[in-house]
């Protein structure tokens, strides 16, 4: 029997990835696949006593980052106005097989295409993906899609949902342990956060947290009418749950966002007082009045707190550094922050006791807060500053410069589909993929050439003894040796 789906299948590592967890998808196009019988493979030398030499490569146009399950890598792609979500074969490139398929909902800023997979059993994952409207229709609020589960390494349906009206992309969400996504459900049409059974394709509401999203220690949040509660989901149930109203000194809360490290077992997270952000407002607060908070994984009791924090880079609070701040914070009509006679420490902070072990002074330089690092390496914590991309020493908060070279940063695609929206949201022209990569140096700038070793052992996926990474204009797979 096939069992429900209880964990993602292999994702590409998101870099300066979103902090959802705590907040708060045609006609096939030949590609040209080079491998043994292709151009000779081109090598890469760096400085470190190890080489990289390209295995095969396949020119398309990804829209997407990677899924692997076994041997097979799946990712979106985008031709002649279609999109389509294609499998290749890890080994070699070769294609497998490929679907048509739509972005979820009608509005392209909260319909981000990426591919979502599950693990069905030990032997058998399934891809994730939004059919189009039948008949050629033109996707609206008025015209249901379905989603569809596929077996992962031949293509074949598995499942398919009733007509829903979509109005996100599927999302894999730990706290529903599978697929979810948001629609216009019931007889009125009701904002809904559903989940997906990839095995029977049965939809049903969700009801824990905000999205259904949740770190890997299983920490989201739930935001009521008049409160902000952070829950810990284990086994689909919550174990606990603390009051953002509370924490506050009983001022309602506007906003929480953190990260948890389950090794060490604790939680950490800023709140802001105020109202809830909604798209199309701004909302001005005083740094004063957030605070930061340390919780134990397991109890949810507070370990530590603190007033004049703003919220960090999601990637520093897993090795325990924190933001402390004074001055403004507004919450643009957008979504971005800016801010206004900023004065900005960064800290660490012991993560048993909350006790500051360290400071580095940043003044007025917004940078950290407000500009994400466009790369990552494995095992290191990168922060922007004004003067440029910098390493920080979790340990002892010192700061350096990013040795010369070649890295993979992530760019986000938009594309233009021939599927057209009639929601009326003006300016909103493209639609927008994820977590696709093109070489950089150091600072960030695109630059031409091969990504570095380092860079590769950090940002690609790891399948048939290779490294996959979607390219700009390519899918590419190398060989390290």
């Amino acid at each position: 029997m096939v069992r429900r789906s209880t964990a993602p299948l292999a994702l590409a590592r998101l870099l300066a990835g979103t902090v959802a967890a705590l907040l708060c998808l045609t006609a096939c196009t030949s590609s040209a696949v080079s491998s043994e019988s292709g151009p000779l493979p081109r090598e890469l030398k760096t400085s470190e006593p190890t080489t990289a030499q390209q295995a095969w490569s396949v020119s398309l146009q990804p829209v997407s980052g990677l899924v692997v399950f076994k041997d097979v890598v799946t990712l979106y792609t985008v031709s002649d106005g279609r999109l389509t979500l294609r499998a290749f074969d890890g080994k070699d490139g070769s294609p497998l097989w490929h679907h048509r398929a739509a972005p979820g909902g009608v509005r392209p800023s909260e319909s981000a295409v990426q591919p979502v997979g599950v693990t069905l059993d030990s032997d058998r994952g399934a891809l994730v993906y939004v059919a189009p409207p039948e008949g050629g229709a033109e996707q609206t609020f008025d015209v249901p899609t379905r989603l569809v589960a596929v077996d992962a390494e031949t293509g074949e349906e598995i499942s398919r949902s009733k007509p829903l009206s979509l109005a996100s992309s599927p999302r894999f969400c730990e706290v529903a342990e599978g697929v979810c996504v948001d629609a216009w459900f019931g007889a009125d049409k009701e904002f809904t956060r559903m989940r997906f059974d990839a095995a029977s394709g049965q939809v049903s509401e969700l009801e824990v947290g905000i999205n259904g999203s949740a770190d890997a220690a299983g920490i989201g949040v739930r935001i009521l009418e008049d409160d902000i509660r952070v829950v810990r989901v284990e086994d689909g149930e919550e174990s606990w749950t603390r009051s953002a109203h509370e924490l506050l000194d009983s001022t309602p809360p506007g906003g929480a966002r953190g990260a948890s490290n389950a090794e060490e077992g604790w939680t950490y997270l800023t709140v802001r007082p105020g109202a809830v952000h909604h798209r199309g407002e701004r909302i001005t607060t005083s740094l004063e009045s957030h605070i930061g908070v340390l919780l134990d994984l397991q109890t949810g009791e507070v370990r530590w707190r603190g007033e004049g924090y703003a919220p960090c880079p999601h990637g520093l609070y897993h090795v325990a550094v924190r933001c402390r701040a004074s001055g403004t914070q507004t919450v643009m009509p957008e979504g971005g922050m800016t801010y206004s006679g900023l004065d900005l420490t960064v800290e660490g902070f012991d993560p048993t006791t909350g006790r500051t072990t360290w400071q580095v002074p940043l003044g007025n330089d917004e940078s950290v807060l407000v500009e994400d690092v466009p790369y990552s390496l494995e095992g290191r914590t990168l922060i922007t500053t004004a003067q440029g991309i910098r390493e920080l020493d979790p340990e002892t908060g010192t700061l350096s410069a990013v040795a010369p070279g070649t890295y993979l940063c992530e760019e986000t695609p938009t594309f233009s589909l021939r599927l057209p929206w009639q929601a009326g949201y003006d300016g909103e022209q493209d639609w927008h993929g994820s977590h696709r990569h093109r070489t950089c140096d150091e600072t960030g700038a695109f630059v031409q050439g091969e990504p570095g070793i380092e860079s590769l052992q950090g940002a690609a996926l790891e399948t048939a003894g290779l490294h996959v990474v979607a390219m700009h204009d390519e899918l590419v797979a190398y060989r390290l040796r």
